[in-house]
Order: structure tokens, then sequence, then C-alpha cells
């Protein structure tokens, strides 16, 4: 199976539930999570958007990758999988955020590479691993804030945050593991560049 052929597919399908969400939250007005499903069907677009506007193909998978994370983490809050689900569909949801940022940041390494700025493979990789963990722990710090000006339950506590964490890094790992088989696969001589243009 043609991965990259199906992968549009498969996005299109994650909108389309999403707009099935859309349509929940909008009848039990649930507006932050309208707003929220609709910020999140934008953000799906931004990697299409990147990759026509360059002229690159990103590394397979990504596209379906982030607009996976994000219906599952709008699933999570309207769907209340969150909670009927809890603590594994967080940490899962966490894993797939993980991976798609690993893999958004993977791609940002390439485009460097197609503008002359080249990092070695492994400092990229450990770019990956740290860029996901911090952003991790932002996204931690964000669920305190959400907690506390909407009096909702996102974060269960430390061992909660810890957990979230690992869950990130191990995404992050899945992400270097990918990186690095693509990475693998570029030709003596080539820049790693070379992965977003190779089948243009």
């Amino acid at each position: 199976m043609n991965i990259k052929a199906v992968e549009p597919a498969a996005v299109i399908l994650m909108q389309i539930i999403l707009i099935g969400y859309l349509v929940q939250a909008y009848l039990h007005r649930d507006m932050f999570r309208v707003l929220f499903v609709l910020l999140t069907i934008t953000l799906i677009l931004i990697p299409f958007g990147i990759a026509w506007y360059l002229s690159i193909d990103l590394p397979t998978g990504t596209k379906a990758a982030v607009a996976l994370a994000l219906l599952i983490h709008s699933a999570g809050g309207i769907a209340r999988y969150y909670w009927i689900y809890a603590p594994w569909y967080d940490k899962i949801a966490h894993s797939i955020s993980g991976f798609a940022l690993g893999l958004i940041i993977f791609s940002i390494y390439l485009i460097l590479s197609l503008r002359g700025v080249e990092v070695r493979p492994t400092g990229m990789y450990l770019g990956i691993i740290i860029l996901v963990f911090l952003l991790g722990a932002v996204w931690e710090i964000g669920e305190l804030f959400i907690d506390s000006i909407f009096h909702s339950s996102y974060n269960h506590g430390y061992t909660d945050t810890v957990f979230d964490m690992i869950a990130n890094t191990i995404g992050s790992l899945l992400a270097v593991a990918y990186a690095r088989h693509l990475t693998l696969t570029i030709p003596n001589g080539e820049k790693l560049s070379v992965i977003l243009t190779r089948n243009r």
C-alpha cells in the first residue's frame, strides 16, 4: 500500500470526524470546544500549506500524524474520553502528540537544510527529543492554566504530569527512529533536504 497516496484521504476522514465533533460541541453550547475544534481544523491544514508553498513533500505520515494528534485531543474533551478511559487515553494522546511534534521538528530541520543550514543527524535527533520535552512541559503548564481559568480537570497532579512527560518522550523517540530510518536512505553526498524533494 502506498502510504503517501492514502495520507490525504486519511486526513480528510479525520477532518470529517472533527466536523462531527464541532456540531456536537455546538449543540451542547460548548463554545470553548467549538473554537478549539475550529482551531484544530485550521492547524491540520498548515502542513499542507507549507508543503504547497515551498514545493516540497513533508516526510510521509507527518500530515496524518498531526491530524491524528489533534483529533485525539479534540475527541478526548468533547466525547469525554479523557475521563471515560482515564488515565490511558491521555497517555496515548501524549505519545501520539510527541510523535507528531517530533515529525514537525524533523521537517523543520529538513527545511533548514533546504535553505543551506545543515545539522548533523545526531544533533537533529537530540534536538527532536529535547524540543518535544520542552514543548511538552509548556503544555503541562498550559493545562494548569486552563484548569485555573475554566475550573476543568485536565491536570491530575504531579504523577499525571510525570507520566504525560514520559509519554511525550516515547513519542519523540519513535519520531527519532523514523527520522533515522529516512536519514539512512539518503545517498552519500546528498543533503538532508533530499528527503523533501526526491518525490518531486
